[in-house]
């Protein structure tokens, strides 16, 4: 490129730089325009506030001139009156205020005044000391006192759980036990006596009339049916303290047979009358003895009896 050769601008780029410059120039004339309108109106309110000062310092002058003219007449006049009239007659002809300047206010005082002497102390003698009578004493109130506040409900505390103790030691080895008994009969006979029925809770209602909960007679231990035979009845060995097979003796030979029962039965009923007084009376199929081994009993009276559990079906005497 040739050093003295000159730069070429193109024709769309002379545009929109004469375009620029004239908006350049023409946001500079508008705010040349604004600043001079800024500057004419602050000088306009300078003058204003100029003359509003000038006239306030005019009526000032005025009022103090107004003041000291009527101030210095009012003076005039006090003493032109006073030179022609009596002091008396100036009271009586009129009265005049004038008010004076206000002083400047005092300062406070720095000095302490006198002490006062001091007063006489004199002594009254003193009174006479007169005691009272005992007074009767007060009866006791019949009226209680108010209740007290209920407590606050006490806090239960439990303690922590302790842990668990260590295991003691183990015990001696216990002896070799014998064989079981195979004698139920036996066994039963041991444990009966020691078995109260009527204590035993659960128990069906059969068990309240002497039921030992078993299902045949032959089960239970007192009873032995070994050679029983038809017609036969169970009586009362005394001697074997159990129940045996035996023939119903008739009523009609003084001894206790079967015999019916007077009353009705309706499961409420428990009074029933006998013609002699039953060893035995069978209620709902149960042969019943009066007292049981336990010691309870099943009815009481001797041929007008009273039953402890009524009969629901059935009842007679043996």
């Amino acid at each position: 490129m040739n050093p003295n050769q000159q730069p070429t601008v193109s024709p769309y780029a002379e545009n929109v730089l004469g375009h620029t410059l004239t908006k350049i120039d023409e946001h500079g004339q508008h705010h040349s325009r604004l600043a001079e309108a800024k500057l004419v109106k602050d000088d306009q309110n300078a003058q204003h506030t100029h003359r509003l000062l000038e006239a306030n310092v005019t009526m000032h002058d005025k009022t103090q001139t107004a003041i000291k003219d009527s101030g210095d007449k009012v003076a005039n006049a006090v003493k032109d009156m006073a030179a022609s009239m009596a002091p008396k007659e100036i009271a009586d002809q009129a009265m005049f205020c004038v008010k004076g300047v206000k002083g400047d206010k005092g300062e406070d005082s720095t000095v302490v005044g006198p002490r006062g002497d001091k007063g006489d102390s004199i002594k009254g003698d003193k009174g006479d000391s007169i005691k009272g009578d005992k007074g009767d004493p007060g009866k006791d109130s019949v009226v209680p006192g108010p209740r007290g506040l209920d407590g606050k409900d006490g806090i239960s505390i439990i303690g922590p759980q302790g842990g668990m103790g260590k295991p003691g030691p183990r015990g001696p080895a216990g002896k070799d036990g014998k064989d079981a008994a195979q004698d139920v009969e036996r066994i039963a006979s041991l444990i009966n006596p020691y078995i109260d029925f009527n204590k035993i809770k659960g128990v069906p209602e059969l068990g309240k009339r002497g039921w030992a909960g078993t299902g045949y007679l032959r089960e239970i231990s007192d009873v032995n049916t070994t050679g029983l035979q038809h017609g036969q009845v169970l009586v009362w060995n005394a001697t074997t303290n159990k129940w045996e097979p035996g023939t119903p003796v008739s009523s009609s030979s003084g001894a206790s047979g079967y015999q019916s029962a007077t009353g009705t039965v309706d499961g409420a009923n428990q009074t029933f009358t006998f013609a002699t007084a039953p060893n035995i009376i069978v209620v709902d199929g149960i042969s019943l003895q009066k007292t049981e081994q336990g010691g309870s009993s099943n009815w009481s009276g001797t041929t007008v009896v009273v039953m402890t559990v009524p009969p629901v079906g059935s009842i007679f005497g043996l």
